[in-house]
Parts: structure tokens; C-alpha cells; sequence
């Protein structure tokens, strides 16, 4: 779908003619061109008295003011380059305050699985008490289950001592049971605490490389490392001496600030 230039009505695709006004569509229109306006449509005369046009001066030699132009950037990109440096050591900082942070929730969490370890030593030594107590029950109900065949063989025994007998062994039997369960209480809690020990274990291992990882680096800013402070002195420090006012300073290794000295 086209629009018609003359009467802007809609034209369907593939008409040749205006519906509406029968302009041809294919005609293309002719553009007069005309002046732009406030000028002049004939091109200006020259006296013939006027001076000829000079030819337009040759480019000059960059002078002082584009060469500290030139200073000026290489200055700012100096700038930069200490700025980033700053931001590099700021960095370290916050590397070495999470390895304090790293070493005291590992010194943390050492004792805490020292702590269940205890807690595990103390139910281990539960269960084995318990288990003695359920040998003896079980002792004493194959005595008492002796005493009783012996008392319903024996005809002269007694129908109440049988009853007291029998009601004996009931109570033996679920005390039994009830030592029974508490055992496998126990010995549930003792596996949920090995499992506890186990992923203590495996983050304590996990911390440990990471101190190991961090200490790698805070060694090797250490060794190669110093800071000279913007105070003129020329002397260099390294991080954590006393005297390091760590406000304006530059980066070096070691030996490059020595050979600025």
C-alpha cells in the first residue's frame, strides 16, 4: 500500500494511476532547484579593481601549547596509573583482613569439632554402659526363665510364687526393651554426629587451602613489595612498619626502590 504525493490518498500495490486524482505514479516529479533563502541566485561579480583572493596560509608547527597540552595528558595518565596502584594495595588489605577473618572462623571451628569429638567419645562410652547393663538383663532373664521352668515342673510350687515369677519376668523384659530402644536412640545420634564430624572435617580442609592460598600471596607482597610515602624522604617501607603513614605513596619492588635511591 503507496500514498498518492498529489492528494495523499492510499494506492494499492501495483496501480499505476491515482483513483482519486489520476496523477501517474511512475512519473517521477520534477524538482526546480532555487536558492537558499537570504542568498544571492546569480553568482557575485568582481570588480575588476578588487585584490585577487590570497591563497589560504600553510599549516604551522604545533607550538608550546599543544607540547604541555601533550604533558598535561601524559601527566593525568601518571595519575591513573598511581590511582590504580592505590587500589591494587586496598585490595591487598581487605585479602589480609579475610585471612584474619579466615583464620579465626578456622580456629573457631576447630574447636567446635573438638568439642563433638568429645561429645562422641562421651555417647561411645554410653553405649558400652549400656550395652553391660543389657548383658546382665539378658543374663538375669535366662535365669529367671530357668526358675520359672523349674517352678511349673515342680508340683509342690506354689501358683502365687509362679504369678510373682512370671510378672518378674514381664518387668525384666521391658526394661530390657526399654534399654534396647535407648540404645538405638544413642547410636542414631552417634551416626548424625559422625556425619557432623565428617563435614567439619571437609570444611576445615577447605579452609586450610584457602589459608593456604592467602598466606601465598600476603607472603609475596611481603618479601617483594614497599611503599614510598610523597613526603620526599625517599625512603621505603614495608607494609605494617610503625613508621608508614600510608596516605600519598607509590608501589615499587624492593630492588627497583632501591635503585631509585
Amino acid at each position: 500500500m503507496t500514498t498518492c504525493i498529489k492528494c495523499g490518498r492510499p494506492v494499492a500495490d501495483g496501480e499505476l494511476f491515482c483513483p482519486q486524482c489520476g496523477l501517474n505514479l511512475e512519473q517521477k516529479p520534477v524538482r526546480q532547484a532555487r536558492a537558499p533563502a537570504g542568498r544571492m541566485q546569480t553568482p557575485p561579480q568582481t570588480h575588476p579593481s578588487a585584490p585577487a583572493p590570497q591563497p589560504a596560509p600553510a599549516p604551522q608547527e604545533p607550538g608550546p601549547r599543544t607540547r604541555w597540552g601533550v604533558i598535561a595528558v601524559l601527566a593525568l595518565i601518571a595519575l591513573a596509573s598511581l590511582g590504580f596502584a592505590g587500589w591494587t594495595l586496598s585490595g591487598r588489605h581487605e585479602q589480609l583482613v579475610q585471612l584474619r577473618l579466615r583464620e579465626s572462623d578456622l580456629e573457631r571451628r576447630e574447636a567446635e569439632l573438638s568439642s563433638l569429638q568429645s561429645t562422641i567419645d562421651e555417647q561411645a562410652g554410653e553405649i558400652d554402659v549400656l550395652d553391660g547393663r543389657i548383658l546382665v538383663q539378658q543374663e538375669r532373664i535366662d535365669a529367671l526363665e530357668q526358675e520359672l521352668s523349674s517352678a511349673k515342673s515342680t508340683a509342690s510350687q506354689s501358683q502365687y510364687d509362679a504369678t510373682a515369677q512370671q510378672a518378674e519376668l514381664e518387668r525384666t523384659k521391658q526394661s530390657y526393651d526399654e534399654l534396647r530402644d535407648q540404645l538405638e536412640e544413642l547410636e542414631k545420634t552417634s551416626e548424625q554426629l559422625e556425619t557432623e564430624k565428617q563435614a567439619l572435617t571437609a570444611k576445615c580442609t577447605e579452609l586450610l587451602e584457602q589459608n593456604k592460598e592467602l598466606t601465598e600471596k600476603a607472603e609475596f607482597m611481603d618479601n617483594y613489595v614497599v611503599f614510598v610515602e610523597d613526603d620526599g624522604s625517599n625512603l621505603y617501607h614495608r607494609y605494617g612498619c610503625p613508621q608508614f603513614a600510608a596516605k600519598r605513596f607509590w608501589a615499587y619492588s624492593r630492588k627497583l626502590a632501591e635503585s631509585y635511591r
